[in-house]
């Protein structure tokens, strides 16, 4: 919402001739689709690692951490980085929005 209002205020500061409805409802509809984007991608291609020495879950590309020890592999395929998820979701929602319009 936050994001939509702050779209808003840049059209209007244009001058460009906008709808605040149209534009709160595209600017939340492209948040929400790069959320849950972001949160599909990561959940599937995104490794996930536990410790359960130190009771700590790791996002790392590496099964081993300090001194050896192995860790519990709990879901995701090691596909994509933290950072890559993020970049392949922003730029799907970008593709998406530039479509719409």
């Amino acid at each position: 919402m936050l994001m939509g209002a702050g779209t808003l205020l840049m059209d209007m500061f244009s001058g460009i001739q906008v709808s605040a409805f149209d534009t709160l409802c595209f600017a939340s509809a492209c948040g929400l689709l790069g959320s849950f984007l972001d949160s599909l991608l990561g959940a599937t291609l995104q490794a996930t690692y536990y410790d359960p020495d130190k009771k700590l879950i790791h996002c790392c590309s590496d099964k081993i951490v300090s001194n050896n020890r192995m860790v519990d592999h709990l879901y995701g395929w090691n596909v994509l980085s933290n950072a890559q998820v993020n970049l392949v979701s922003v730029f799907i929602t970008t593709l998406v929005g530039g479509f719409y319009l």
